[in-house]
Formats: structure tokens, sequence, C-alpha cells
């Protein structure tokens, strides 16, 4: 059987039922609230960006540069306000399979008391912070739309949080489930098109009985319903304010948001048809962080337990096993001065790899699924935002990310120049380099790219 790359097969199924999902959501809360909506908390922008993919040797699509025009809304951070949003909706010119509608947040809040209150809907949360620095979408989804620039999105459901002095508390709970959004990709006639820079399409032929023989692909969507109402939920303890001792442990029973995906060839003729089918799993998560932090920075240490329950799938599938895992962040922030920070972050993940089992597995192929971009990681960054002349505020930040047994590395360079309402210009660059050989994340080589944007807020 072929090499099939996971990350790119399991995107769109996960494309399919995150935008489904999260427009059911917005449709129902809007019907529901829409009435109580205050707009004038809400600050609205449009965009325009530009996209250049810069190496020689890109070749993922016959075009290289791209074109998008979109909005976005996002509420005003305050505590008093019963509403809240963060969404962005992006259309790719010319090429549709790019565009995206990434709701991020979209919540209620209702205040019990003097230290307690509810919100109802889709919020973010740090539950973890190696999870949330690394994006490892353990707790929360994630918008994986350019696999170079992963972003948190919130869980969906009902959070109960409760705070009284230096302690905290949050329960969350749930009958809903959304999993990770990533790139789209069009599969015709059971062949891929290669018509976006962030989709390699897996093998079109297989060498079988000394003949070379053309493969269709099918994909075995489930029912969204069968994916959407999966019952989570997850607790938090909390402990520190903003300067001093900190410490805060949480725990979750939910589906994985990277779904596991079987496959089975069969010979039809003169042509391999492989058919390819997602199923949830759940996962229980126990995560601890500890630190300190003050006016010069913060030092902290967060540990990550993974324990997967199998996915089930019938006996002719060739299926992944995932095995447990335990994941350790150490970080250090310095403050150099009001304007100049610097962070370091490593990354060490314990637990055997995973694995695939079946008729047609073979342990020298990369597996279908995707659970670890990379297990043992080190990033350090520097940022600097200033304000002239009370006119525009410059802010940039530098990143550099380094994965030992993948052998990646990436380097980013975000800029940005606020002229203080309305207009703000964007220039980032993102720069990769992976190893020769096959690999998890072989689908990032040659995907330097340089992104120019403008956005107007109303």
């Amino acid at each position: 059987m072929p090499l099939i790359k996971g990350t790119a097969l399991e995107v769109k199924v996960h494309m399919q039922m995150n935008l489904k999902s999260v427009s059911l959501l917005v449709i129902v809360l809007s019907l529901l609230f829409g009435a109580e909506i205050s707009l004038a908390d809400i600050v609205g922008s449009v965009e325009a960006q530009g996209l250049s993919f810069i190496s020689q040797d890109y070749e993922n699509t016959q075009s290289s540069n791209f074109g998008f025009f979109g909005a976005s809304l996002k509420s005003e951070k305050s505590e008093s306000d019963a509403f809240k949003l963060n969404l962005t909706g992006m259309y790719a010119v010319g090429t549709p399979v790019l565009s995206y509608l990434n709701v991020r947040e979209i919540y209620f809040s209702f205040k019990m008391d003097d230290s307690s209150q509810i919100h109802i809907g889709r919020k973010t949360n740090i539950w973890s912070n190696v999870d949330d620095r690394w994006n490892l979408g353990f707790f929360q989804p994630q918008f994986r739309w350019n696999s170079l620039n992963p972003e948190n999105q919130g869980l969906t459901g009902v959070f109960w949080e409760k705070k009284k002095k230096n302690l905290g508390f949050l329960f969350y709970g749930s009958p809903l489930f959304i999993p990770d959004q990533g790139p789209g990709y069009d599969l015709k006639n059971g062949q891929f098109e290669s018509n976006n820079p962030w989709f390699v399409s897996p093998p079109q032929n297989i060498l079988f009985q000394n003949q070379i023989l053309p493969i269709d692909y099918k994909i075995e969507n489930p029912n969204i319903s069968d994916v959407v109402f999966q019952p989570n939920f997850g607790v938090q303890l909390v402990y520190g304010e903003k300067k001093g001792l900190f410490a805060d442990v949480s725990a979750m029973y939910k589906p994985s948001h990277q779904v596991a995906l079987g496959y089975k060839g069969v010979l039809v003729t003169d042509r391999v048809k492989i058919t390819i089918l997602p199923k949830t799993y759940y996962e229980n998560l126990v995560a601890a962080d500890l630190g300190y932090k003050d006016d010069w920075g913060a030092i902290d240490l967060s540990v990550l337990y993974l324990r997967p329950k199998s996915p089930e799938f019938d006996s002719t599938y060739n299926v992944p096993v995932i095995f447990e895992s335990t994941s350790v962040g150490p970080h250090v922030k310095l403050n150099a001065t009001d304007e100049i920070s610097f962070e370091a972050n490593g990354l060490f993940t314990s637990g055997e790899d995973l694995i695939e089992q079946g008729p047609d597995a073979n342990p020298s192929r990369q597996t279908l699924t995707t659970k670890f971009i990379y297990r043992t990681a080190y990033e350090v960054a520097a940022q600097y935002k200033d304000i002239f002349k009370n006119k525009f505020k410059l802010s940039t930040q530098l990143i550099w990310r380094q994965a030992e047994k993948n052998n990646l590395k990436i380097l980013k360079s975000r800029n940005q120049i606020d002229l203080k309402g309305p207009w703000k210009f964007a220039f980032d660059v993102i720069l990769v380099d992976t190893s020769d050989a096959a690999t998890s994340i072989s689908y990032y080589r040659n995907l330097d790219q340089v992104w120019i944007g403008a956005s107007y807020d109303f």
C-alpha cells in the first residue's frame, strides 16, 4: 500500500465537521441571544492580505501567489461584557479551497455573584502552558489552516468559573465536540487536486504485482451528529495572583481533536481503491503548571499526561495504535525593558511513537494518523513594542524553533504598524528547513513564505 500523509488527509475531515458545527453554533447563539448583543462592545475590521511562497523549489501548487479579502469581529476585553466574540472570515481570490471561517470564541457570560460566573458558548482558556505554547491541541481544538501558524480555538459548552482572592476553580462540561480545523483540499473522481499550498497529495500510483496501477481515493465521512454529539468535561484549580508564585492543575475527559484514520485497499480491475475512515476516540488528560512571575519576567515548568482510548475499527482496516505519553515544557521569560522581552521554551515528550496495525500495515511507512508534530523541540523569541510620538505603535517579534527528531527549523518574523486607528499594516516572513528524509512534517519543505497585509477598523 502507498504512503499516505496523515496530517494532509485528516485536515479536510476536520474542516468539514468543524465548519458545519461552528456555523450551527453561531446561528443558534445568534437566534437565542441576538437581542442582547451590544455592537458597541465589538470592534470590526476589513482586511486584505497577500501571500507569496519564495522558495525556488516550491511546487505544491501552480501559482505561488495568493490574495485574500475578509473581515473580523472581536469583542473588547472587559469583565463587565455579557457577550464576547472573536472570529475571522477570509475569502481567497480565485482559490475558494483556501477560504475559511475561524470562530475562535463566541460566548455569553452571566455573573452569579461577586466571585463566580457562568460562560455559555465557545471559549478559550489556558488549561496547560505546554499545550498552549506548543499548540499541541490536546485540551483545545486548533485552527491549522496554515500548518506553520496554528492557533488555539475554544471549547464549546458551559463554563462555571469561581475566583476568590488567589484561588480559582473552573468546571467545564458539554454534550458537544468540535475537532481541529485544518486546510482543505478537493477530491474529485478519486484524485486529489493540487490547489492548496499546505496540502501535499498522496501517491497517485502504486506498484502492485509488478504493475504500476493508478489509485482512487475515497473518504467515508462520518455523520456530523456522530462526531459533534460527544460528551466531554474538565476541571481546573488555579492558585496565584499577578505576581509571585502560581500553580494550576487541570484534568479533562474528551474526544481527541485529532481524529483517528483507518484505511483499506482493494484491487478493482486495473485500479486500486483506497477507502479512508475517520473515527473519534476518547482520551484522559492531566496537566500541572508551577512557576513564579514578577516585573522582571517569569519562569515555570509545565507537565501534561495523555492516556488515550484505542479507536475501534473493523478488522479489514489498517488502524492507528496510540500510546500514552508525558510532555514536559520548561519556560523562561525576561523583560529587559518596558519595550523589549525575551523568551525560551522547551518541549520533551516521552512515550512510544504512534504505529499502525492491520493487513497492510508497514512499519517502514509514515503512519496515516498524526498525533505529535514533534516530540522534542526548542524555541527562543525576542519581542519589541513601542509607541512613537503618540502616533503609531510598532510591534515586532522574532521566533526561532527547532525540532530534534524530524530536523525541523523554523524562523518567523512578525511585524505590525498600528496607526492607532483605524489603519494597521503587517509584514510577516516564515522560513522553513527540514531534512530530506520522509517524515510526518516533510510537507513543510519549501514553504518559505512572505505575508503582507492591511486592515481598517470600524
